[in-house]
């Protein structure tokens, strides 16, 4: 690639991406195109030895050839700007004495961004203005074209200024936060799974821990969001959108439920990944109808995070701006189901014992009503009861919308109201209770 070189996309670091616009200067271009040494030379900018000299301090502190150059005075950035302008007959944009809006950034992907070396800074109804490193590389205009579906207007920028203006949209980089937090899950010791974030079936399932690195961003999206939730001991996930009517300060919540309060996630979701995060999500259900936006749907992931088997209970309701998501995570490893040990006042844990025994007998009848808010641990006690209670000589029976936590020696029905076996017929509470009676019970437990 000649004039203003743009990164490989399998250049991941930025020595490796130097060493490649490094190259790309002492060869022609695909279109015929004057490298930038050629160019700086031939207009008596600088001198052959000059710019190897660049060269070499630019290989050594690991930047662009660009910045080389004008950080040893030997040009200076407008002169440079210009230069190139009139030599590949392009406009030009100084990014550094430019405010970007940080929602027209991201209109493109970061880690597309990135690797294109460009970032949009203004845009009308029919057309973006990006300023790239490379303005005439065709393949990479007509790709955010194809991403974006609006008329590309590429400018003529500064790869340094590029990079500096995509960290100060993204605070150095989102994606990276994401991959670090990826990275303190990651098993070195094992290789990474080809696929990403996936969840196969209900019996084989990825760890997703295993991520792999090349990954589509929506999947390493989705599974850092997970992963956050998960290294934060949250409760419950919140994907939430606003839009703002200007286009201005259109943004998506993330939050984690943690020991009751809402907090902020660990990084940002860039608005135009709104769509694809609940989309990949509801492939993840295996339930959910992808194509449907306009009423409420519920679902079921089962998943594997560092070896551990992880459960999320996922509801979607249509909102004014969108999708709105909530992920309830229902982690095995977190279950007390010794209720001894869930906190319980010693007066009311002897009161409440006293309650259980003799059930399974002939003298213990009666109900056990457990209500709260949501989170405030109705399942866990129901399921700590279960557990105090359970003994090989009497038969308990549950019936749950959906199995919250599998427990041993307990016979546990998933009820699916909204499964449709022919007729009137569906597998409610109802129906559940029904054939319970006929199975000779000693205990039943009926969950929401």
């Amino acid at each position: 690639m000649s004039g203003i070189p743009v990164v490989n996309p399998a250049a991941r670091t930025l020595e490796a991406s130097n060493t490649l616009l490094a190259k790309s200067m002492m060869v022609k271009g695909l279109h015929g195109r004057k490298t930038l040494s050629e160019v700086l030379v031939e207009r008596r900018l600088l001198t052959r030895e000059q710019f190897q000299a660049a060269e070499a301090a630019a290989q050594k502190s690991r930047a662009f050839i660009q910045q080389a150059v004008i950080d040893m005075n030997l040009i200076s950035k407008t002169q440079l700007l210009q230069c190139l302008a009139d030599e590949w007959q392009i406009q030009a944009v100084d990014l550094s004495q430019m405010k970007v809006d940080v929602e027209t950034v991201k209109i493109i992907p970061e880690a597309v961004a990135r690797r294109h070396l460009v970032i949009p800074f203004a845009k009308e109804e029919t057309a973006l203005w990006v300023a790239m490193a490379d303005p005439h590389d065709f393949f990479v205009s007509e790709d955010l074209h194809l991403r974006t579906d609006i008329e590309i207007r590429p400018y003529l920028a500064l790869p340094q200024d590029v990079l500096a203006a995509l960290d100060a949209a993204y605070g150095h980089g989102e994606g990276m936060a994401m991959n670090r937090l990826i990275a303190e899950f990651a098993k070195p010791d094992e290789d990474p799974a080809a696929d990403g974030l996936q969840v196969v079936s209900n019996d084989v399932k990825t760890d997703i821990a295993e991520i792999d690195a090349t990954a589509p961003e929506v999947e390493k999206m989705v599974n850092a969001i997970i992963l956050g939730a998960l290294q934060m001991k949250a409760s419950d996930i919140h994907i939430t959108p606003f839009e703002d009517i200007l286009g201005k300060n259109s943004k998506i919540l993330l939050r984690y439920r943690v020991d009751g309060r809402l907090l902020p996630g660990p990084f940002s979701v860039p608005w135009a990944y709104r769509s694809a995060i609940v989309a990949k999500i509801k492939i993840m259900t295996d339930s959910m109808n992808i194509t449907e936006r306009r009423v409420p749907q519920s679902g079921r992931i089962q998943i594997v995070a560092q070896t551990n088997p992880v459960e999320f209970r996922v509801e979607m309701v249509p909102t004014v701006y969108g999708e709105s998501c909530v992920m309830r995570i229902l982690d095995r490893r977190s279950v007390q189901v010794d209720i001894h040990k869930m906190g319980f006042m010693p007066d009311t844990l002897d009161q409440y014992l006293s309650l259980l025994k003799g059930i399974g007998g002939k003298k213990n009848f009666g109900l056990i009503l457990v209500c709260g808010p949501t989170g405030s641990g109705k399942s866990t006690t129901l399921y700590a009861t279960i557990n105090h209670i359970s003994r090989p000589d009497i038969n308990i029976l549950t019936a749950e919308n959906p199995v919250e936590y599998n427990l041993d020696g307990i016979v546990q029905v998933s009820v699916s109201p909204d499964l449709k076996l022919g007729g009137d017929k569906k597998f409610d509470f109802a129906l559940a209770l029904r054939s319970f009676l006929r199975l000779d019970p000693d205990v039943i437990m009926v969950g929401e």
